[in-house]
């Protein structure tokens, strides 16, 4: 038997139990109750009937399974909550329970196991407080730092797309390929600059301020051989379909005239519906290369050309027209005049009234000498103007008229290329825009230049075959022409021969008075003097064709040589053709006797020939100046105007002389010798009335410049 009870220490535990009692019913901020071992609801507090709603008459007996949710209840919660007691004496979560209406409360619960002084297992304690407001502020913290570090992140993907955007902005708008972006209902929403320019506006601001019918008056929308492009076919609007598609476009700009090209891809853009969001079209042009392309084809079609004919004049013309408008709206040809100045010979435009008004420019306002043609001609370079300015057309056209026309051709840029023929600059080809509105550029002026280099070589080559085919006519006349003029003395040195062989042979000859013997014998030497004279002359054309005039000077008197030359012919008797000489004295020079003798010979000869029997008047004087004058006048039939150059050419003859026999050298060597002495040979004459040559020798023992002060005319 135990001891006994201390009454006293009953007494403290009863106390004690009812101090618990009485703090459990004054605790309204927890609920305290206690389970039995099945989980059923053995107490109640204040606090818990303030947390639940339920009242301890309402509660006690009940499983406490009454505060989970019904998912909590489902997944078996509260028994494995009571399990996890029953091995390990606690328990503690946050979680939902239940009110006894029906709504939800966050709670702190702790479970633990209840045991006697013999440790045997009686129970469970449960204490719950109700946190839903701290809960509530905590979520409400935690919703609002969620809000703010959502707004935050929204701020930084707002700054960084914005960001992405003006990264891509910049590089699509920078960058060469024309982009283009349009929706199904708003029109166009993207443009960058490429674009812009490619539909001929300034900006692409403007572009995208500007109706889709505004937008596509702007050009022309063709396919790549010229033919109409229709606009629904167009890759842009196919996209809008949500078909991918590309093409060759070619843009006509009605503004200037000017073709543009382009590779065209036109892809959709889909929302996550599969519905066409947004249309996205990209250019890529190949003007230059196109032009480039046709430049080269144009340069194939000139070599053609210029080799087809040996007409230069006819094939520069074909020329002019084959640069129109593949690399030029204008195009020109420009030859160098026997004056120095530039004479048109072709212009080019594929408007016959606008050539028509460029003649017109041409004649009232020919280029001054100083102008941009003029310094090719001199220097033979090419010239690249890449930009006509008002300015500059302001400067260069000082006649308001003349203004006004520039300013209607509308000029912009211009390449002028020299037409080389060795190397002396004979001409110029143009070549010029205008409506197309493009400028020239390096590569343009390498092209030119290279046209011109053929050109040049095809006006070389066509002269060259004309200079051939002229030589060998000039040759055919001259082996006529010589061989005529050398049969006559040969033939009458042959009948001459002849007869005295067969007179030797006869007997005869013995018979011949010493008279008729002489006779006979000086027309032989006569006829051999007359074929000596031809065969020299025709050696001094051989030695004066290939090298210059050697002199061998020596004081020499005029008068003298004219003497011999008069005497010569007296000798042989020339009927009717009485020459008088007409001298003050001796007219001395340092000379070249016998080269003067040659030309004083061939100026009388064709005063006998030519004077039709009449009086020759030959005239010797001395100048002030230090010259001497030689004058050698005829009757005859006179010499035409049109032929008063000519016949100083070699085996030219006036039209006047087709009957008379000579070879057309003799006053060609005459020239030759008196400008070889520094001198000046001239011709005055009028058809019907007769011929005078007029020369000037300077007398000082050193040639002289040749002169050019006027000679005398007839009276």
């Amino acid at each position: 038997m135990g001891a006994l009870e201390n009454p006293r220490h009953r007494e403290v535990e009863e106390e004690a139990v009812d101090l618990l009692a009485l703090l459990l019913a004054q605790v309204v901020d927890y609920a305290i109750f206690v389970l039995d071992k099945d989980g059923c609801i053995a107490s109640w507090n204040p606090g818990a009937q303030r947390f639940k709603g339920y009242a301890a008459n309402e509660i006690i007996g009940k499983p406490y399974s009454v505060f989970f949710t019904e998912e909590d209840r489902a997944a078996g919660k509260p028994n494995k909550i009571l399990s996890h007691v029953r091995a390990h004496d606690r328990y503690e979560e946050e979680g939902w329970r239940l009110r006894k209406d029906g709504t939800r409360f966050w709670a702190s619960v702790v479970v633990t196991g209840l045991h006697d002084r013999r440790g045997a297992f009686r129970g469970f304690a449960k204490i719950t407080r109700d946190l839903t407001d701290q809960r509530q502020a905590e979520e409400a913290a935690r919703l609002a730092a969620a809000d703010q570090a959502a707004r935050r992140q929204a701020e930084l993907d707002e700054r960084e797309m914005r960001r992405s955007r003006d990264q891509l902005d910049l590089i699509l708008r920078s960058i060469s390929e024309g982009v283009m972006v349009q929706a199904p209902q708003r029109g166009f929403v993207f443009a960058n600059e490429a674009a812009a320019r490619l539909c001929d506006f300034h900006s692409a601001e403007a572009l995208l301020a500007a109706t889709r019918e505004e937008i596509f008056s702007k050009f022309d929308v063709l396919r790549e051989d010229g033919s109409p492009f229709p606009l629904d076919e167009l890759p842009g609007r196919l996209a809008l379909q949500g078909k991918p598609s590309s093409a060759v476009v070619r843009f006509r700009l009605k503004r200037t005239g000017e073709d543009r090209w382009s590779f065209v891809w036109g892809a959709p853009v889909v929302d996550q519906h599969g519905n066409v969001d947004l249309s996205v079209s990209v250019f890529r042009e190949f003007t230059e290369r196109r032009r480039s392309e046709h430049a080269w084809q144009f340069l194939a079609d000139a070599s053609v050309a210029l080799a087809a004919s040996l007409d230069y004049e006819a094939t520069l013309k074909h020329v002019a027209d084959l640069a129109v408008p593949t690399i030029a709206d204008w195009s020109t040809v420009d030859i160098l005049g026997s004056d120095g100045s530039l004479e048109q010979l072709a212009v080019a435009h594929v408007d016959p009234s606008k050539r028509e008004l460029a003649k017109e420019w041409r004649r009232r306002w020919p280029p001054p000498r100083e102008g941009v043609p003029y310094q090719v001609i001199r220097t033979g370079l090419p010239q690249l103007l890449p930009e006509i300015t008002d300015a500059m057309i302001e400067a260069g056209a000082p006649d308001p008229e003349q203004r006004r026309v520039a300013f209607q051709l509308g000029l912009r840029s211009v390449m002028v290329v020299p037409l080389m023929v060795g190397k002396e600059a004979i001409g110029t080809l143009t070549f010029l825009t205008a409506e197309s509105g493009r400028r020239y550029g390096t590569q343009d002026l390498i092209l030119a230049t290279e046209i011109g280099r053929r050109a040049s070589l095809a006006i070389e080559n066509a002269r060259s075959y004309t200079e051939t085919r002229e030589a060998v006519r000039t040759r055919d006349n001259f082996l006529a022409v010589a061989s005529h003029e050398l049969r006559t003395p040969l033939s009458a040195l042959s009948v001459l021969i002849s007869s005295l062989v067969r007179a030797a042979a006869s007997g005869r000859l013995l018979k011949l008075s010493p008279e008729a013997l002489t006779q006979r014998m000086v027309k032989a030497e006569r006829q051999m003097t007359q074929l000596g004279r031809l065969v020299d002359r025709l050696l001094d054309v051989s030695r004066l064709s290939t090298r210059d005039l050697r002199l061998e000077r020596e004081r020499t008197d005029l008068g003298d040589i004219v003497r011999d030359v008069i005497s010569r012919y007296e000798d042989v008797g020339v009927d009717g053709s009485a020459i008088e000489l007409r001298t003050a004295g001796p007219t001395i020079g340092w000379w070249d006797r016998g080269r003067l003798d040659q030309a004083v010979t061939n100026l009388v000869g064709n005063a006998v020939k030519y004077g039709q029997g009449a009086p020759i008047t030959v005239s010797i004087s001395s100048g002030a100046s230090g010259h001497a004058r030689l004058t050698v006048r005829d009757s005859g039939p006179g010499i035409p105007l049109e032929d008063q150059e000519r016949i100083f050419g070699q085996f030219e003859r006036s039209s006047e002389s087709e009957n008379l026999p000579g070879m057309g050298l003799g006053l060609w060597l005459a020239r030759r010798i008196v400008t070889a002495h520094g001198g000046a040979i001239n011709l005055d004459s009028v058809p019907g009335e007769g011929a005078t040559f007029s020369v000037l020798l300077p007398v000082g023992a050193e040639p002289a410049p040749v002169v050019t002060e006027d000679l005398p005319k007839r009276t």
